[in-house]
């Protein structure tokens, strides 16, 4: 099939990376960025990598608008991957034109954009997959269908917990560009930036400002706080939380940006790299607005789920109670990169550790749980056993580094039994980049003419995620606990 890419920065890139291992399906013959060097990026890698169209798929053009591209390419389906905000245009103008879309996550900045976008799918009947790749991994999907649901290994799971890390090297403002790769003021006024280096540091820089995207919140939270919706298979009932721009502050962001290209002039001894860099400090001058205040920078929030005590074959919590509260931590900063990505799932009888990472996954038995001997057994093959380790000498383990970075097992020397730890097993394991699984359910399922009910992740769980994130917003706005209403997620 036949399929456009909207938007080439990084999360274009990406999935156009991703792709390439699925050759066999899906090809790119245009490419629509309003940003020429993205353009020209663009057309060169897919060309490189034989994505395109063509003999040897070395054939791509590039359009500096969607709807002259819409206009000329023969396309089954679009690829969304701009900044959040244009997310519903987009959208809008590939369903009207008959095309399936794959839409990166978060589905918009906005409560009444997602709902539209949810309203078009259901008009059109075309398809809709939004970009939370977790539920398409095949380790995700063992762990939740077969471990956690299945055969319930962990029992009742009572805490969750995910957090994502960025160094403020991952952080630090992107570079405003001079000379050619300067849009011109109209583009820029067009969508919705500012004229001059304001405007080119907003477009480089659109993650900082709300009116674009929701920065960390839709970055990075909202792609964990997914798996929570989905593990759970439920959404929450109330969210508190905390965050502040309490590192990467507009002075800061000045200051160590200047600072940085100033002592660059002063170390170089080329006369045409000097010019470029007074070029680009002239810019930044012009930057007057570094940040939105509703962006933060670092954030810690709690939901609250409450399940169907029959979900979980528990004995424990008030038996007169016909639902158990579980709790569900997240945190994300741009201060530190320790510990990476994770996420972790606390239950009755075991503890399950897992990464989109490739390859980094732990479970561990509580003492008092069943054997999971039965689980090891060729045929069953749900997991696969690693080694007895015991807290006391944990850093005897060749594996401690990585144990304690993920933090999945008790680090406690009042803790003497042995805790059995398993793997998941073999098969499920991928070497495939994260978003691969994801990408080939959505171009599968287009051309086997598959419903909404054949992706992972449909339009309506796009919009109850962004739902459950936008609450958190409120919350950490009101310093105080939000309760959700039933509506709330109702597209």
């Amino acid at each position: 099939m036949r399929c456009g890419i909207i938007g080439y920065g990084d999360a274009g890139t990406s999935l156009q990376r991703a792709s390439g291992a699925l050759k066999g399906i899906v090809r790119f013959p245009a490419v629509m960025d309003i940003w020429a060097r993205s353009r020209r990026a663009g057309v060169s890698i897919i060309a490189a990598t034989g994505q395109g169209v063509g003999d040897g798929g070395q054939r791509c053009t590039a359009y500096d608008d969607l709807e002259a591209m819409l206009a000329a390419e023969e396309l089954d389906a679009v690829i969304v991957a701009t900044p959040t905000v244009f997310h519903r245009r987009q959208t809008e103008l590939a369903m009207e034109a008959g095309l399936h879309v794959y839409c990166e996550g978060p589905m918009s900045n906005s409560l009444a954009d997602a709902r539209a976008m949810v309203a078009l799918q259901r008009r059109t009947g075309n398809l809709l997959q939004i970009g939370y790749q977790r539920r398409s991994n095949p380790r995700y999907r063992h762990a939740r269908d077969e471990i956690v649901h299945g055969e319930q290994l962990l029992g009742w799971i009572g805490q969750a917990e995910a957090h994502w890390h960025r160094s403020y090297a991952a952080s630090i403002p992107r570079e405003i560009p001079v000379a050619r790769d300067v849009l011109p003021d109209e583009v820029l006024v067009e969508n919705g930036y500012s004229k001059g280096g304001q405007g080119m540091y907003e477009f480089r820089n659109w993650r900082y400002f709300r009116p674009f995207g929701l920065g960390l919140i839709g970055d990075l939270a909202s792609h964990q706080i997914d798996l929570f919706n989905w593990f759970f298979d439920a959404v929450p009932t109330s969210v508190q939380a905390s965050g502040g721009i309490d590192y990467l502050c507009p002075d800061f962001l000045m200051r160590s940006t200047t600072r940085e290209i100033e002592e660059a002039i002063r170390s170089t001894r080329s006369s045409k790299r000097r010019a470029k860099l007074e070029g680009e400090l002239a810019r930044y001058r012009e930057v007057e607005r570094w940040r939105s205040d509703d962006c933060v920078d670092n954030l810690m929030a709690i939901y609250e789920y409450e399940t169907p005590r029959a979900r979980w074959n528990t004995e424990g919590g008030d038996e007169r109670e016909e639902g158990l509260v579980s709790r569900a931590l997240y945190r994300t900063c741009s201060t530190s990169s320790s510990q990476s990505v994770y996420e972790t799932f606390m239950g009755e009888n075991g503890t399950l550790g897992i990464s989109q990472l490739a390859n980094v996954d732990r479970l561990h038995r509580e003492p008092h749980a069943p054997c999971w001997d039965w689980a090891l057994e060729e045929g069953k093959g749900l997991l696969e056993e690693q080694r007895q380790v015991h807290p006391r000498s944990l850093q005897l383990n060749p594996d401690f580094e990585a144990i304690q970075g993920f933090g999945i097992l008790p680090l406690s020397a009042t803790y003497s039994r042995f805790l059995p730890v398993y793997n998941l097993p073999d098969r499920v394991q991928t070497r495939e980049m994260p978003q691969t699984a994801h990408l080939r359910n959505f171009f599968q399922t287009v051309r086997d003419g598959g419903s909404q009910d054949d992706l992972n992740c449909p339009a309506v769980e796009g919009f109850r995620t962004l739902a459950t994130v936008l609450k958190m917003e409120e919350a950490m706005s009101k310093r105080t606990t939000v309760d959700f209403a039933p509506g709330d997620f109702e597209a």
